[in-house]
């Protein structure tokens, strides 16, 4: 995504934008990751096992929350 914005000037409006499509499928719900951008930042996450939102609850076995790429936190 990084190099995505250095060489466009921005990020991507949607992951398949840069990835080819098969890099862009989250394993448990068969659909894209979630990806959005916010601001001068980007989101990248996936759902997890249970296939759902969990409110930005964070799981970085993906049990029970979602498992977040970017932006790292603790």
């Amino acid at each position: 995504m990084k190099a995505h914005r250095q060489k466009h000037g921005e990020y991507p409006a949607a992951l398949a934008d840069a990835f080819d499509r098969k890099l862009t499928i989250d394993p448990f719900t068969n659909a894209p990751f979630v990806y959005r951008c916010e601001g001068d930042d980007f989101v990248l996450y996936s759902l997890g096992r249970n296939c759902k939102y969990d409110d930005g609850k964070r799981d970085s076995r993906g049990e029970d929350g979602d498992i977040y790429y970017w932006p790292r936190r603790p």
